[in-house]
């Protein structure tokens, strides 16, 4: 075969504890850890024996780009394994979501978005630097700060954002967006 598709997909795997191990050690386990590996790791330094796990069936799921920092889940690749394709998302694509959402919900500020601080456009040095605060249907408003006094604004086109900057941006609009549906689905009951 000339040529093959690669796709990313998440599923759910069990893992069986073994029955020497108390619940409550379990649960210290599952506090500490993050990772599924170190997680088994654990397991197996606990109890010495390692936990049979199992694929769940019927569980797989595609992962679509937003669910993977907005990197590619599929490419197609020649024989020599170069890629011919993906399905990364492209700047184009990106700023069109931002678009769609600025124009489903309006203006919107860092403070709306709930963000943990506002994304750097630029940084001069320690004390200087530009900030992206608003985000607006063309493009976003950024304001420049000196010494943490707010010397200038202005106005930025989406399309002289960097990609790493865009996607920060979709990525906090996308979840303004989700909350704001759970929060109107909530009212509707």
């Amino acid at each position: 075969m000339a040529l093959h598709l690669d796709f990313k997909e998440s599923r759910w795997v069990r893992i069986f504890i073994p029955d020497n191990l108390p619940q409550e050690k379990l649960l210290e386990i599952l506090d500490k850890y993050t990772d599924p590996a170190d997680i088994v790791d654990e397991i197996m330094e606990q109890t010495k024996e390692f936990p049979l796990t199992q694929s769940l069936p019927d569980t797989n799921e595609f992962l679509h780009p937003a669910d993977n920092d907005y990197q590619e889940t599929m490419t197609l690749l020649d024989k020599d394994g170069n890629t011919i394709w993906t399905n990364s998302e492209t700047k184009e694509e990106i700023i069109r979501k931002i678009r769609e959402l600025i124009a489903k919900h309006g203006m919107l500020t860092t403070a709306d978005l709930e963000m943990e601080g506002s994304p750097v456009y630029n940084s001069l040095g320690k004390d200087h630097y530009t900030l992206i605060e608003t985000f607006r249907q063309l493009g976003v408003e950024v304001v420049t700060y000196v010494h943490e006094q707010e010397t200038d604004t202005d106005e930025i086109p989406y399309e002289d954002l960097s990609v790493d900057l865009l996607k920060e941006i979709l990525e906090a609009l996308d979840y303004y967006d989700y909350a704001e549906d759970k929060l109107m689905d909530s009212c509707k009951d």
